[in-house]
């Protein structure tokens, strides 16, 4: 099965290489570490969602640079 249908048949659309405007944005790839490990233990799937968006959006500022 293509990526294509595996995410038609899951409902959710494909993650693309731009910034994720719900979820914050930090300054350094530590920042968002540290973020992370302030969070443990990540006891949810919106939780773990919302550090690898963030982590996400700062990766694509910093390799914006």
């Amino acid at each position: 099965m293509s990526t294509r249908a595996q995410t038609q048949v899951m409902g959710k659309p494909p993650l693309r290489a731009v910034p994720m405007a719900l979820f914050p944005t930090m300054g350094s790839l530590q920042e968002v570490i540290d973020f992370a490990e302030s969070n443990l233990p990540i006891s949810s799937k919106n939780e773990m969602h919302s550090i690898l968006m963030t982590y996400h959006n700062s990766l694509l500022k910093v390799l914006g640079r």
